[in-house]
């Protein structure tokens, strides 16, 4: 299958939260893979306001970084809003949340995190 995606990906295993605006609730997920200007979510199938999300929406979310580089420890805090691409629910019954932003702060955390994982497997 050809990848016709315009931003290489960082797979990742981080645990974000996700906010809905409109009730002020929170919902725990997992950050999948992340983009200079997007980030894809899992969410368990039994997330509680996930039946309320749609295409176009405003999502905000918030993680916390903490990676090892030699001796010392990085700590990358992110909080940001995103536009959902797409969602699509997966057999499991849990749903992935691709979604896009077009932040600097987002994009430096990127970066940060490549090179990271380039330091790191090299």
């Amino acid at each position: 299958m050809a990848n016709n995606r315009s931003y290489s990906r960082l797979e990742t295993d981080i645990f974000a939260n996700l906010y809905e605006s409109t009730e002020n609730k929170e919902m725990p997920c997992k950050v999948c893979n992340i983009s200079e200007c997007g980030i894809c979510f899992e969410l368990p199938k039994d997330a509680p306001f996930l039946n309320r999300l749609r295409k176009g929406d405003g999502l905000a979310f918030s993680f916390v970084d903490s990676f090892r580089i030699g001796d010392k420890t990085e700590t990358d805090v992110l909080s940001e809003k995103s536009i959902i691409k797409h969602i699509t629910e997966k057999k499991d019954g849990s749903t992935r949340i691709g979604c896009y932003l077009n932040k600097d702060n987002f994009r430096k955390y990127f970066l940060h995190k490549q090179l990271h994982s380039l330091y790191f497997f090299a």
